[in-house]
C-alpha cells in the first residue's frame, strides 16, 4: 500500500522527500515526480500541473506507478514557494469515499497535511518533528484500519458463501435443496433452448419402516447414501435434488427426444444405480426400492412447477401399481383422476 509526501516545485521537480513508504518508492536519485509514473500517467500529471496552475488544491486520481501495479491518487497542495504532494493508493481513497471510520481517518490526515507550514518544515524545528509524528501515526492508523476492513470483508464473503451454500444445497445430503431446485432447473432449460427436459420424481418405498426399526440416525445415513448414488448416476446433463423427506428428484436436460424407449433406458439406469445393491449402515444390510414418475418439459408442460407436479402424479400412479416401478405421465389418466378427486393430491 504505497504512499509518500514530498515537496516539489511548480512543475513537479522533487525538492524534498518527507516520507516514502516503501522507502525505495521515492528515492534520492529521482529528480521529478513524473519519473514515478508510466508515460500515460505523466501526461495526466503534466496536464494537471499546467492547466490548473492557479488552483491551490488539486486531486489527481488513478495515476499508474512504474514500480508497483497499484494505481495512486495524488493530493496536491500549493504553498508560497513549494508544492506539497501527498500520494496514496487509489483503492484506499475509494474506500474512504464510502464514509465510515476509514474515511474519517483519511480526512483527519489530509487536514494535518493542509496545516503544515512551509517555514516550519524548512526550519527543521521540534514543531516539524511533532507534525511528522502526527502524520506517521495517522498514516499507520489508516493502513491498520484498511487491513482490518479487508479481514472483515473476507469474513463477510465467507459467511455469504456459507449462507448461499445452505440455501442451494440440502444440509443432510448435499443435493440441490427444495429452496433452489426450481431456479436451477429453469436455468438449465434456458441454456438449452428448443430441447426437452425430463423430471423424475422419486420416492423411497417403505422408508418409514427403516426409521421405525433402526432409528433416525440410521435413516439419515440411508438417505445420504441414496443421495450419493443418485448424484453419481452415469447419465449426462442431470441435476439431482432432494425435495423433502424421502422424496428426491432428477432433472435430465438437453434431450432431443423423449420416446418411451429412451425413458425406459433412463429408468433402468436409475434403478440399477440406486437399488442394485443394499445400503449397509452399522452392520445392517437394508434393501432399496423406489417408485418413480416422469414428466417431460416441452411436451407435457412449459412450466417448471407444473412439470414437477405432473411427475409427482405419475410417481403416485407407480405406487398404486405396486411400487418399485416407474410410470410416464399420462394426460388421460391425469384428467380422469382430476375429475374424480378434484385436483392433484397434496
Amino acid at each position: 500500500m504505497p504512499s509518500f509526501l514530498v515537496f516539489t516545485d511548480q512543475n513537479g521537480g522533487i525538492r524534498d522527500v518527507l516520507w516514502s513508504d516503501p522507502v525505495y518508492l521515492v528515492h534520492g536519485s529521482l529528480e521529478s515526480l513524473q519519473e514515478l509514473f508510466t508515460p500515460a500517467s505523466r501526461s495526466s500529471l503534466d496536464e494537471a500541473y499546467g492547466s490548473r496552475a492557479g488552483e491551490k488544491q488539486i486531486w489527481i486520481a488513478g495515476l499508474q506507478l512504474i514500480e508497483t501495479p497499484d494505481p495512486m491518487d495524488l493530493y496536491v497542495l500549493r504553498q508560497e514557494e513549494h508544492t506539497l504532494v501527498f500520494g496514496l493508493e487509489s483503492s484506499l481513497c475509494r474506500d474512504a469515499c464510502k464514509g465510515d471510520a476509514f474515511g474519517e481517518i483519511l480526512a483527519r490526515l489530509l487536514r494535518i497535511i493542509q496545516g503544515l507550514s512551509e517555514k516550519v518544515m524548512v526550519a527543521g524545528s521540534d514543531a516539524t518533528k511533532r507534525q511528522f509524528e502526527q502524520i506517521q501515526m495517522m498514516n499507520n492508523e489508516l493502513m491498520n484500519t484498511r487491513r482490518s476492513l479487508q479481514k472483515a470483508n473476507v469474513q463477510l464473503a465467507k459467511l455469504n458463501a456459507e449462507l448461499n451454500n445452505r440455501l442451494v444445497k440440502d444440509p443432510l445430503t448435499g443435493l440441490i435443496s427444495r429452496y433452489q431446485y426450481a431456479s436451477e432447473i429453469q436455468m438449465m432449460i434456458e441454456q438449452n433452448p428448443g430441447k426437452l427436459g425430463l423430471f423424475c420424481f422419486i420416492d423411497l418405498d417403505d422408508f418409514k419402516s427403516v426409521n421405525d426399526r433402526y432409528g433416525h440416525s440410521v435413516g439419515d445415513a440411508y438417505l445420504v447414501e441414496f443421495a450419493r448414488r443418485l448424484h453419481c448416476l452415469p447419465l449426462e446433463n442431470t441435476l439431482a435434488l432432494r425435495i423433502a423427506g424421502d422424496e428426491f428428484g432428477l432433472f435430465v436436460y438437453g434431450l432431443d427426444s423423449a420416446d418411451e424407449e429412451s425413458l425406459e433406458r433412463i429408468w433402468q439406469t436409475v434403478l440399477t444405480s440406486t437399488t442394485g445393491r443394499p445400503i449397509n449402515v452399522n452392520g445392517n444390510s437394508l434393501p432399496v426400492s423406489i417408485s418413480l414418475g416422469m414428466a417431460v418439459y416441452g411436451r407435457d408442460t412449459e412450466h417448471v412447477y407444473e412439470m414437477i407436479d405432473l411427475a409427482d402424479f405419475a410417481m403416485y400412479q407407480a405406487k398404486r401399481a405396486g411400487k418399485n416401478r416407474f410410470r410416464i405421465f399420462s394426460r388421460s389418466e391425469f384428467d380422469e383422476h382430476r375429475e374424480k378427486a378434484g385436483g392433484l393430491r397434496d
